[in-house]
Parts: C-alpha cells; structure tokens; sequence
C-alpha cells in the first residue's frame, strides 16, 4: 500500500482502497452577485472526508505506528488531491445546479483523529449560468 520512494508513496491501489469506502459529508451555498455590476454568483463550501483506518480491509495495513506515515503520505499524494478535488467539485456542482462551478480554488488539510484519517476540502468559486437558447439550435 505504501511505498519507499525517497520517504513514502501512496499507490494507486492505495488511493482507491482509502476512498473506497470513506464517508462524505459536504455543506455550501451560493451566494448571489455583491453588487449589480457582478455578473457571477459564487459558491462557498467544504467536504469533508472520513476515512475509517480500522476496516476489516485495512488491518495489518495500517496500525498505529503507520498512521502518521499514512498523514505524510496523504499530503504529499497529488494523484490523491486530484481524486479529493474532483470529488469536491462534483459536490459543488450538486449543490449549486443547474449553474456550474468555474474558476475552483481549493485548500485541502489532513489530519489524524483517533482511528480516522480526516480531510477538509474547502472550495470557493464563481458559478456559470447554464447556457439556453443557442441560437441556430432546433426547438423541439
């Protein structure tokens, strides 16, 4: 699952295993334009991700010792914040349709709690108005 690369890496087995079974909970809202001038309502959220360490699928894998390998591990993966972002945006894209997020800045933190691995995605970006009426398109 981890492996020594100049410190650790997380695998690509790792990622799928970590999130395969991870609870998300996410809360967000939308915010209309500040002034008349703005064209763009914007998006303020947070997911956060629960993966529990002491699954039947993680035993063995990961004790106590290794937790805090798991942490650095975690934090250094980027093919393991690309999945984390892509799952934030598809929450924001939930909680803000049938307008689309665009412009995404996203902070990311990772802690240990307990028998837990935490992250907390916060997301912050503009909101796109869904295209209608395309001119030269047929109307039913």
């Amino acid at each position: 699952m981890v492996q020594q690369l100049r410190g650790i890496a997380l695998t690509r087995f790792a990622d799928e295993l970590l999130l395969a079974n991870a609870r998300v909970v996410s809360e967000g809202v939308v915010e209309p334009p500040a002034t008349t001038a703005d064209e763009d309502s914007t998006y303020s959220g947070s997911t956060m991700v629960t993966i529990a360490l002491d699954r039947s699928d993680l035993v063995g894998v990961v004790d106590q010792g290794g937790r805090e390998l798991l942490l650095d591990a975690a934090r250094r993966s980027n093919a393991l914040h690309v999945r984390l972002i892509r799952l934030a945006r598809l929450e924001a894209e939930r909680r803000s349709s049938p307008r689309l997020p665009r412009n995404l800045a996203v902070e990311m933190e990772f802690a240990i709690d307990g028998r837990n691995l935490l992250v907390d995605i916060s997301v912050e970006c503009t909101l796109a108005e869904p295209l209608t009426n395309v001119e030269g398109a047929e109307e039913d």
